[in-house]
């Protein structure tokens, strides 16, 4: 079989995929999520390094319920949030606070592309 031309149009469309091809690339390496699963037993405080902190990770008895625990994120920095059972948490006073009914698991927001998700077990 004969090798074919390269016409004008065939080197146009190779460049063109090759920037578009690229592109790609980069934009999914620089916008990736990143997620990191950690394991806590939720009769212990658990310790997470969330970017450079380390954060305590605590479950305490709610007042108001008994089949509810409450779990307790502190030191955390303002823009992080708290996700369990589809509400959200902020922080106040350096900690996040949520009622969370056991087992389940929480997410923590640290910003677009970074998440921890904290599993409880026992």
């Amino acid at each position: 079989m004969p090798a074919e031309k390269l016409t004008k149009y065939k080197l146009a469309q190779v460049i063109v995929m090759m920037i578009l091809l690229t592109g790609l690339f980069f934009y999914r390496t620089f916008n990736a999520k990143i997620t990191t699963e950690v394991q806590c037993d939720f009769e212990a405080t658990c310790y997470i390094d969330a970017e450079g902190n380390n954060v305590e990770v605590e479950l305490l008895q709610n007042n108001h319920s008994k089949s509810e625990m409450n779990v307790v994120l502190k030191p955390v920095q303002q823009k992080w949030k708290l996700v369990v059972s589809n509400r959200t948490y902020e922080p106040r006073s350096g900690q996040i606070v949520a009622p969370i009914i056991m087992p389940n698991n929480a997410t923590l927001i640290l910003s677009e592309s970074h998440v921890v998700v904290i599993n409880f077990t026992k």
